[in-house]
């Protein structure tokens, strides 16, 4: 069973997570900035994403706060958006011995101006929100050391995640798997926590939510639902005792294999909600916002700035339109 350490110096941090032969710490400098370690008892340790760039040195002086940067041998990306990757250069700067990996078409969206663009106005709109003026920029370049897909292995301190491709959230997910611990490391195609499933919970059809379901997923499916929907079969089959769920932590034992069957139910809920707006006649924009009232959550809204929630958003709607109506 996992121990787990509340109230830790970050208040955005759920804290730290003692698993049989690893602990894991949320090390994100801010909500919504995504970065843990995984520091194996061996030694040697990852860190999964980077969070952003404009509180980067927060992210560093969290890391440094529960171990040594100079034992970390892996960045391990699990997507190319700017709350888990913006941060990456400045860390790997300051951890020159650590391997930055990311799928090989996470590599070409760091090649894109465009892209880089894009993520360098979120992570200012973002540090603005902060009220900070003064903050590290996305840089121009990405230095990604290796690049890494399905059937790939990582190892750190005699830890050894397998690496699978989880597209559906975008093209380049991965997620990360050790069968001797049995600890998935999930990514956004699997959802996000959106906090606890509201009692009696009735849904737009009238049906109550099956009684394996224990609490909402915020859906995150970008470009494909039925490929999220393919990954979180897999994540499920997997049976998993641990998940380090996104943008929240580990959940251990049945928690967390309900929150992936939650993640599932949800995924298919909204791309149902969607369709029947979309069948009643209704723009994609007064569509966005329906599925907006329902997602967009207290609790999404403490970790997800409501500017990327609707980026996002835009995005979901016409491609389940696509996908499930061929419009």
């Amino acid at each position: 069973m996992a121990e787990h350490e509340q109230g830790r110096t970050n208040p955005f941090q759920h804290g730290a997570w003692h698993l049989p032969g690893a602990s894991v710490y949320q090390v994100g400098g801010a909500a919504g900035g995504e970065c843990f370690a995984i520091l194996p008892e061996a030694g040697g340790g990852f860190l999964v994403d980077a969070g952003y760039a404009w509180d980067a040195a927060e992210t560093f002086g969290h890391l440094s706060s529960v171990c040594d940067p100079a034992r970390i041998e892996w960045i391990l990306l699990t997507h190319s958006h700017y709350d888990h990757c913006a941060g990456a250069a400045y860390l790997h700067e300051r951890m020159p011995q650590a391997k930055l990996a990311c799928a090989p078409y996470a590599a070409h969206v760091f090649k894109r101006p465009g892209a880089l663009r894009t993520m360098n106005k979120l992570n200012a709109n973002e540090a603005a929100n902060q009220g900070r003026t003064d903050f590290p920029h996305v840089p121009e370049h990405m230095p990604i050391d290796v690049l890494i897909d399905e059937g790939d292995t990582v190892v750190s301190g005699g830890m050894t995640l397998s690496v699978m491709a989880a597209p559906g959230h975008t093209k380049d997910c991965l997620a990360f798997w050790d069968p001797k611990s049995r600890l998935l490391v999930s990514c956004e195609t699997s959802c996000v926590y959106g906090g606890p499933l509201p009692q009696g919970f009735v849904g737009f059809d009238g049906n109550p939510a099956p009684a394996d379901v224990s609490c909402l997923a915020d859906t995150a499916f970008l470009v494909g639902w039925q490929m999220s929907l393919d990954y979180i079969e897999r994540a499920i089959a997997l049976e998993p005792e641990y998940v380090l769920v996104p943008h929240y932590g580990i959940m251990a034992g049945e928690e967390g294999r309900g929150f992936l069957r939650s993640a599932r139910y949800f995924t298919q809920y909204a791309a149902d909600l969607i369709v029947r707006a979309h069948d009643e006649g209704l723009s994609n924009e007064e569509v966005q916002a329906r599925y907006k009232d329902f997602f967009y959550t207290d609790y999404v809204k403490s970790i997800q700035p409501e500017m990327a929630f609707d980026l996002n958003a835009s995005y979901t709607v016409p491609l389940v339109i696509r996908e499930r109506c061929g419009a």
